[in-house]
């Protein structure tokens, strides 16, 4: 039988209710998908950015990650940060901001894509980690 690969998804959400949620989403959404594939799931979950960021390794694959994080604390602040510890992980910006300047700015910067909190929300994200294992 061949060997599962594994994927690391991290979710850095300081809202404590929407980290839940989020969190809760992505392990059904992946528990459902490794069923049917060659893929096992770790998912981190974070709700303070020191501890994030303290816990961050190089074979993380996907982020979800708050535009608004801490004192000011934008996740434009600290993506070169992040790029630089995990060079090929994925990184998607959750934000409640429809703001396109913040949104242009993180294409910019490398973002992967942009997630609207919101009625979709929680399932665009199920979607973006299906399209990021496809495009493996």
């Amino acid at each position: 039988m061949k060997e599962k690969k594994n994927i690391k998804i991290l979710v850095m959400e300081d809202n404590e209710m929407y980290n839940s949620l989020l969190t809760k989403k992505i392990e059904l959404y992946t528990k459902s998908l490794s069923v049917d594939s060659e893929y096992t799931f770790e998912i981190f979950s974070y709700t303070s950015l020191a501890e994030c960021m303290k816990n961050l390794g190089e074979d993380i694959d996907i982020i979800f990650l708050d535009y608004y994080l801490v004192r000011n604390v934008t996740a434009l602040d600290i993506l070169s940060r992040i790029k630089e510890k995990c060079k090929d992980c994925k990184v998607f910006i959750i934000s409640r901001s429809r703001d396109t300047e913040i949104i242009h700015k993180a294409f910019e910067h490398g973002v992967d894509d942009f997630i609207f909190k919101g009625k979709y929300g929680l399932a665009h994200s199920c979607y973006l980690i299906k399209r990021a294992i496809a495009d493996r």
